[in-house]
């Protein structure tokens, strides 16, 4: 992606009609794969997180950050990047939001990032063995060693972007899992 959009925004200062839309971490309902962000959710609601890392992520609501695309598309100017983003969280934070939200418990054990990734060397490996895809992902560890906490009111000041509360993205996303078959009936 990084060299995609290094190449796009040199073709940009070309002459070539290019405008920048980075969304952070959408999340919301109908995702329905679901994308990485989405198995923390389904994990969290069906019971599979013993624990979490020390990490943090910027979220977003899915339908404010499509809302967000429209703007940049309309607004923005020629060559520029635009983060779509609304909170910064930590993912004890996001867990502890979705226990407000879902009356279930959320993990408290804090797991360190050495142990995880470990954990996640072997699933990986396991994984290949039976022909599936690893539930924790190495590069995803990886990447949680650092908080990617971002500012993006630039969107908002110039496009006049308005993302809304990250819990009711989130309630919309446990309401939406639910609805649709991907929560166990135990939970």
């Amino acid at each position: 992606k990084w060299m995609a959009e290094r190449e796009v925004l040199q073709a940009a200062k070309d002459g070539l009609p290019v405008i920048v839309a980075m969304p952070t971490t959408p999340v919301g309902p109908w995702d329905w794969k679901p994308t990485p962000t989405g198995k923390i959710i389904l994990d969290f609601l069906n019971g599979k997180m013993p624990g979490y890392v020390e990490t943090g992520l910027n979220f977003v609501g899915v339908e404010e950050c499509a809302a967000g695309h429209l703007l940049v598309a309309e607004k923005g100017k020629v060559g520029e990047r635009y983060l779509l983003g609304a909170e910064n969280l930590t993912l004890k934070g996001m867990l502890d939001l979705l226990a407000q939200i879902t009356g279930l418990r959320a993990p408290g054990m804090k797991i360190p990032h050495g142990v995880a990734l470990g954990v996640a060397y072997v699933d990986t490996v396991f994984s290949r063995l039976v022909g599936k895809e690893p539930q924790i992902p190495v590069e995803g560890v990886k990447i949680a060693r650092h908080k990617m906490f971002v500012d993006a009111s630039r969107a908002q000041r110039e496009l006049g972007f308005q993302p809304g509360p990250v819990v009711a993205a989130l309630e919309r996303a446990v309401r939406w899992y639910r609805t649709n078959g991907y929560v166990t009936a135990r939970r």
